[in-house]
Protein backbone atom coordinates (compact mmCIF):
# COMPACT_ATOMS: atom_id res chain seq x y z
CA UNK A 1 0.00 0.00 0.00
CA UNK A 2 1.03 3.43 -0.73
CA UNK A 3 2.17 6.33 1.35
CA UNK A 4 -0.23 8.29 0.36
CA UNK A 5 -3.12 6.41 0.68
CA UNK A 6 -2.38 5.11 3.78
CA UNK A 7 -2.57 8.28 4.74
CA UNK A 8 -6.15 9.34 3.31
CA UNK A 9 -6.76 5.75 5.22
CA UNK A 10 -5.98 7.26 8.87
CA UNK A 11 -7.85 10.12 10.17
CA UNK A 12 -6.84 12.63 12.95
CA UNK A 13 -9.74 13.02 15.63
CA UNK A 14 -9.58 16.03 18.42
CA UNK A 15 -10.33 14.81 21.70
CA UNK A 16 -10.97 16.30 25.10
CA UNK A 17 -9.34 14.24 28.03
CA UNK A 18 -10.70 13.95 31.13
CA UNK A 19 -10.17 11.45 34.75
CA UNK A 20 -13.37 9.88 35.72
CA UNK A 21 -12.51 8.41 39.30
CA UNK A 22 -8.94 7.48 37.71
CA UNK A 23 -10.02 6.10 34.73
CA UNK A 24 -8.87 7.98 31.59
CA UNK A 25 -11.83 8.80 29.42
CA UNK A 26 -12.17 11.37 26.46
CA UNK A 27 -15.26 13.10 23.77
CA UNK A 28 -14.57 13.89 20.58
CA UNK A 29 -13.84 17.57 20.64
CA UNK A 30 -16.51 18.63 17.93
CA UNK A 31 -19.08 17.34 20.62
CA UNK A 32 -17.86 19.26 23.56
CA UNK A 33 -19.56 22.81 23.49
CA UNK A 34 -17.68 24.04 26.92
CA UNK A 35 -15.79 23.01 29.69
CA UNK A 36 -16.51 24.67 32.90
CA UNK A 37 -15.63 25.32 37.02
CA UNK A 38 -19.13 23.62 39.10
CA UNK A 39 -20.15 26.97 41.29
CA UNK A 40 -23.50 25.71 42.51
CA UNK A 41 -26.05 22.65 41.84
CA UNK A 42 -29.56 22.00 42.59
CA UNK A 43 -30.51 18.85 43.34
CA UNK A 44 -33.14 17.02 41.84
CA UNK A 45 -35.59 15.02 43.57
CA UNK A 46 -37.13 11.48 42.66
CA UNK A 47 -34.56 11.82 39.14
CA UNK A 48 -32.28 9.35 38.10
CA UNK A 49 -29.51 8.42 40.91
CA UNK A 50 -27.06 9.34 38.27
CA UNK A 51 -28.59 12.65 37.99
CA UNK A 52 -26.11 15.44 39.84
CA UNK A 53 -28.98 18.04 40.35
CA UNK A 54 -29.43 21.06 37.57
CA UNK A 55 -26.90 24.04 36.86
CA UNK A 56 -27.70 27.47 36.22
CA UNK A 57 -25.19 28.20 32.93
CA UNK A 58 -25.46 32.00 32.19
CA UNK A 59 -29.59 32.02 32.42
CA UNK A 60 -29.47 28.30 30.35
CA UNK A 61 -30.36 25.30 32.93
CA UNK A 62 -28.61 22.46 32.32
CA UNK A 63 -28.63 18.98 33.93
CA UNK A 64 -25.50 17.80 35.40
CA UNK A 65 -24.93 14.12 34.13
CA UNK A 66 -22.61 12.34 36.70
CA UNK A 67 -20.67 10.39 34.79
CA UNK A 68 -19.28 8.04 38.07
CA UNK A 69 -22.28 6.97 38.84
CA UNK A 70 -23.83 6.54 35.02
CA UNK A 71 -20.76 4.35 34.31
CA UNK A 72 -21.46 2.27 37.73
CA UNK A 73 -17.71 3.72 39.33
CA UNK A 74 -17.38 4.47 43.27
CA UNK A 75 -19.29 7.82 44.71
CA UNK A 76 -17.14 10.85 44.51
CA UNK A 77 -17.11 14.62 45.51
CA UNK A 78 -17.60 17.61 43.90
CA UNK A 79 -14.15 19.53 44.68
CA UNK A 80 -12.16 22.01 43.21
CA UNK A 81 -10.86 19.92 40.13
CA UNK A 82 -14.24 19.21 39.39
CA UNK A 83 -15.55 20.15 35.78
CA UNK A 84 -18.84 20.05 34.01
CA UNK A 85 -17.94 19.45 29.97
CA UNK A 86 -21.31 20.83 28.45
CA UNK A 87 -22.56 18.98 25.66
CA UNK A 88 -25.64 19.10 23.07
CA UNK A 89 -28.32 17.26 22.47
CA UNK A 90 -30.91 19.12 20.03
CA UNK A 91 -31.64 22.16 22.05
CA UNK A 92 -31.18 21.04 25.60
CA UNK A 93 -27.51 21.64 27.18
CA UNK A 94 -26.09 18.83 29.11
CA UNK A 95 -23.60 18.57 31.50
CA UNK A 96 -21.44 16.13 32.38
CA UNK A 97 -19.28 15.99 35.37
CA UNK A 98 -16.12 14.50 35.54
CA UNK A 99 -13.25 14.56 38.43
CA UNK A 100 -10.79 16.89 36.16
CA UNK A 101 -9.90 17.68 32.76
CA UNK A 102 -7.03 16.13 31.57
CA UNK A 103 -5.43 17.32 28.31
CA UNK A 104 -6.58 17.56 24.38
CA UNK A 105 -5.46 15.21 21.93
CA UNK A 106 -5.22 14.54 18.62
CA UNK A 107 -5.85 10.43 17.93
CA UNK A 108 -5.04 8.85 14.78
CA UNK A 109 -8.49 6.92 13.81
CA UNK A 110 -5.61 3.58 12.94
CA UNK A 111 -5.04 3.75 16.47
CA UNK A 112 -8.68 3.74 17.97
CA UNK A 113 -9.05 -0.01 18.52
CA UNK A 114 -12.79 -1.79 19.89
CA UNK A 115 -14.10 -2.07 23.71
CA UNK A 116 -12.56 -4.81 25.15
CA UNK A 117 -14.80 -7.43 25.58
CA UNK A 118 -14.87 -7.02 29.56
CA UNK A 119 -16.43 -3.61 29.06
CA UNK A 120 -19.10 -4.80 26.19
CA UNK A 121 -21.67 -4.94 29.10
CA UNK A 122 -24.70 -2.80 30.04
CA UNK A 123 -21.89 0.10 30.40
CA UNK A 124 -19.72 -1.36 27.45
CA UNK A 125 -22.20 0.36 25.23
CA UNK A 126 -21.02 3.99 26.72
CA UNK A 127 -17.60 3.43 25.10
CA UNK A 128 -17.24 4.01 21.32
CA UNK A 129 -13.24 2.21 21.76
CA UNK A 130 -10.05 2.73 23.16
CA UNK A 131 -6.84 4.94 21.86
CA UNK A 132 -3.39 3.46 22.69
CA UNK A 133 -0.72 6.05 23.11
CA UNK A 134 2.50 5.01 24.04
CA UNK A 135 2.10 5.43 27.63
CA UNK A 136 -1.46 5.32 28.28
CA UNK A 137 -4.81 4.22 27.15
CA UNK A 138 -7.89 6.07 26.99
CA UNK A 139 -11.51 5.47 27.04
CA UNK A 140 -13.70 7.38 24.08
CA UNK A 141 -17.13 7.62 25.59
CA UNK A 142 -20.15 7.22 22.95
CA UNK A 143 -22.37 10.75 24.14
CA UNK A 144 -25.38 9.53 22.73
CA UNK A 145 -25.54 6.42 24.50
CA UNK A 146 -24.69 8.21 27.56
CA UNK A 147 -27.83 10.43 26.73
CA UNK A 148 -29.71 7.49 25.94
CA UNK A 149 -33.25 6.50 27.76
CA UNK A 150 -32.26 4.37 30.24
CA UNK A 151 -34.06 0.59 29.74
CA UNK A 152 -35.28 -2.57 31.55
CA UNK A 153 -33.05 -5.70 30.66
CA UNK A 154 -35.93 -6.37 28.92
CA UNK A 155 -35.27 -3.66 26.31
CA UNK A 156 -38.73 -1.82 27.63
CA UNK A 157 -37.96 2.10 28.35
CA UNK A 158 -37.78 3.28 31.98
CA UNK A 159 -40.57 5.65 32.49
CA UNK A 160 -39.98 8.52 34.78
CA UNK A 161 -36.56 9.75 33.71
CA UNK A 162 -35.17 13.33 32.51
CA UNK A 163 -34.78 12.06 29.04
CA UNK A 164 -38.14 10.82 27.96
Amino acid sequence: MSRRLAEVESEEIDLVVFSIDGVVCALRIDEVQEIKRITSVTRVHHGPEYVAGVVNLRGQIVTLIDLRKKLKYSSGTINDSSRMVVVRRGDEQIGFLVDSIEDAVVARSEKILKPPSNVQGAEGRFFRGVYTTSDSLIAILDKDAILEKERKDDGVPVSGTLFE
